[in-house]
């Protein structure tokens, strides 16, 4: 049952994008099915017993062991995205879906389509993100300036310059800019590794493939210890590297620490646009300047989640900020976005 459990939240969390709350509902239909029913046996049941169910619900949801669930789901969950692409690009009676797969050369042609449109709208998003992520946070920051930045440096006697306050807004923007323009799409060698791993989905094999995770792995302390230390080091060097860069543009002291951790969560922002831009990679090929950049940029990433965390726990801040500058930003953005799709469907008319 825990296998079951852990590889059913993993896929929701890989394949679907599911947050946790709507993962717990749907943990809660398969553990306690009384929970849906109406009858007042089960009615009563679900006031008893609500707090243990709740508590249960989130021990699931947070196991360690999830992560290595987790990390299997998310290398092999192209191959099932892909596969629903092509049943999308079939679209026809089932006896056609059954009779397309089982042409082979069929299906290379028709993963070849789903893949190359995938890829070159991933390109599309990314480059979109990289656009439309900068101008939120520099909305972010003009709304963090004129709240509290601002009257708090008036309120010092260090106010802003119209230069310190340029550069208070471009450095996390730019830095964000930077982070999803440097995104990759796919490697070319993660083709054949796709179409491989579809095959063997789609076609019987004579041996099921076995994804071993390491339950009762014994970790080497001292190494583990001293990673942790290197990481946490360069996660530090990464903050100083920025402060002294707010500090060179001579932003006030009020707003360099704030400047500082803002830009970490500005990192923890791009590596999760990071991490939806393998939605059809299994093979991951990385490079030395990446793994170099991983030292600073992924000890910076779990720095940025802490604080944002941190900044959830506070919902007055959080729920004022949304509904000033997060609500009302991304309401533009979606008019832009339906007003190219406008565009688009009146071009498409003219002939």
């Amino acid at each position: 049952m825990e296998k079951f459990l852990q590889t059913y939240i993993a896929v929701h969390r890989t394949l679907y994008n599911f947050d946790n709350p709507i993962i717990a509902f749907n943990l809660i239909k398969i553990k306690y099915p009384f929970w849906v029913k109406e009858d007042p046996k089960s009615v009563k049941q679900v006031t008893e017993q609500a707090v243990e169910i709740r508590q249960e619900i989130e021990k699931d949801l947070e196991k360690p062991l999830g992560k290595g669930f987790f990390q299997i789901a998310a290398k092999y969950d192209a191959a099932y995205r892909l596969i629903n692409d092509i049943t999308d690009e079939i679209n026809d009676t089932p006896s056609m879906v059954k009779a397309n797969y089982a042409d082979e050369e069929k299906l290379d042609k028709l993963i070849e389509t789903v893949y190359d449109r995938r890829r070159k709208n991933l390109k599309k998003k990314l480059f979109r993100s990289a656009i439309y992520s900068t101008l939120s946070i520099f909305v972010a920051g003009g709304a963090s300036f004129i709240i509290f930045e601002g009257p708090v440096a008036r309120w010092a006697g260090v106010p802003f310059s119209i230069l310190t306050l340029f550069f208070d807004l471009l450095i996390p923007s730019f830095v964000m800019f930077l982070l999803v323009l440097a995104i990759r799409p796919p490697h070319p060698n993660n083709f054949p590794v796709v179409v491989k791993e579809i095959k063997k989905i789609v076609y019987h094999q004579a041996e099921e493939d076995v994804y071993e995770l390491a339950l009762n792995k014994k970790k080497n302390k001292f190494l583990h210890a001293l990673f942790v230390i290197i990481s946490t080091l360069f996660g530090l060097a990464g903050l100083a590297l920025i402060f002294w860069v707010y500090k060179i543009a001579k932003v006030p002291w009020t707003s360099m620490y704030i400047d500082t951790v803002f830009t970490a969560m500005v990192f923890f922002a791009a590596t999760a646009i990071k991490a939806t831009s393998k939605e059809i990679t299994i093979q991951d090929k990385g490079n030395i300047l990446e793994s170099f950049l991983d030292l600073f940029s992924v000890p910076m990433a779990k720095i940025g989640q802490w604080f944002s965390n941190k900044w959830r726990e506070y919902n007055i801040v959080s729920a004022l900020f949304t509904a000033l500058v997060d609500t009302p930003f991304s309401a533009i953005i979606r008019l832009v976005e339906d007003w190219r799709n406008f565009l688009k469907e009146k071009s498409a008319e003219i002939h």
